[in-house]
């Protein structure tokens, strides 16, 4: 008998180490499985985190676009604004300058009208004289006497000065209207370079907010260079390049269309020369400079003794800029002139030349 007892429990223990094993077995794989989850599911966290982050920067990305959208829009806006109210400006300069031209008209009748006055009042005078000269001498007596008691000749007086007096009040009231035409007119002018300076500085933040106040027309100079036509013909950029490029063969000359107005470019000698036919027509001076106390007392002092011509220092480019206006019915020979005579100036060895 033990020994098949012997036997089952053999196969029990047997049996029982089987089970123990598989046990193990599961345990292990399970712990695999969890370990396995686990990584996974701390890359599924990281996945979620990028992808919240993704979705944070397209959002501020959509932010920023549409905040960029609506800074160009409001830009677009205020360029068409200040366009608008540049147009009303020039209307409003013209129909001054008009009423001007009327005033001094007026002004000039009403002087001419006074002179006739006067001349037919020193007629009446006159025969008025010559017909008392031919009188006796009692009746002389008699009328000088009536026009000591303002009567007869004494009402001619009274009338002439009375209508003297009444001309007088016209041309004082005519001149002061001139004068405050003329005044309006000057804050229109000023109110018209801001207005332009404004539109540079929007349309153009980084290049053209440099312009300061409109400098004088440039002289016209003789004729000493291939100008033959010119005192008849605009002065447009196709004009200014044509001359350029057959007079300054040594300088590099290149014509662009920036928006509305043409502009010609020519680098020569180290300066850089931009001119702009927009309205109104500016050009600019350029050279590479410190930005030191003697490049800043050549500024002020050019500025206080060149009329027509800004001086400034564009702080990004690192650039002196010579900056004046001109008007399309100068010749370019003329135009030229007026530049170079500023580059002899200003930017020689006395000058802004490097020290």
């Amino acid at each position: 008998m033990d020994g098949p007892l012997q036997t089952q429990k053999t196969a029990l223990e047997r049996m029982n180490q089987i089970f123990d094993e598989r046990e193990r077995e599961f345990r292990l794989r399970e712990d695999n499985f969890l370990k396995k989850q686990e990584v996974l599911s701390g890359k599924e966290t990281a996945l979620k985190r990028q992808m919240e982050e993704l979705k944070s920067r397209q959002s501020e990305n959509d932010a920023k676009h549409a905040a960029l959208c609506a800074k160009e829009k409001e830009v677009r806006s205020e360029i068409k604004k200040l366009e608008g109210e540049r147009s009303r400006l020039e209307e409003m300069k013209n129909q001054i300058e008009a009423r001007k031209e009327q005033v001094l008209m007026d002004v000039s009748m009403l002087k001419e009208e006074l002179r006739n006055e006067i001349l037919k009042t020193e007629r009446i005078r006159e025969e008025y004289e010559s017909k008392t000269a031919l009188l006796d001498p009692d009746m002389a007596e008699l009328l000088a006497a009536r026009a000591g008691t303002g009567d007869s000749g004494m009402v001619i007086k009274e009338e002439h000065d009375a209508a003297i007096q009444a001309f007088e009040s016209r041309i004082d009231g005519m001149e002061k209207e001139l004068e405050a035409l003329k005044s309006e007119n000057e804050v229109l002018a000023q109110e018209k370079q801001r207005l332009l300076k404004q539109l540079f500085s929007v349309g153009k933040p980084d290049a053209e907010d440099r312009y300061g106040n409109r400098g004088a027309e440039p002289e016209r100079s003789p004729a000493g260079r291939e100008d033959a036509g010119e005192a008849s013909e605009e002065l447009t950029a196709s004009v200014l390049y044509h001359y350029l490029t057959k007079n300054e063969g040594r300088a590099e000359v290149e014509k662009r269309h920036s928006g509305s107005a043409e502009q010609i470019f020519m680098k020569r000698n180290g300066l850089a020369y931009c001119f702009v036919f927009a309205s109104p027509a500016y050009f600019d001076i350029r050279c590479k400079r410190k930005k030191d106390r003697y490049v800043k007392t050549a500024m002020e002092k050019f500025n206080n003794e060149q009329s027509g011509v800004k001086f400034a220092y564009d702080e990004a480019a690192g650039e002196v800029v010579a900056t004046g206006y001109f008007t399309q019915e100068i010749t370019a020979s003329g135009l030229m002139d007026s530049v170079n005579s500023i580059v002899e100036r200003c930017f020689n060895e006395e000058g802004l030349d490097e020290q």
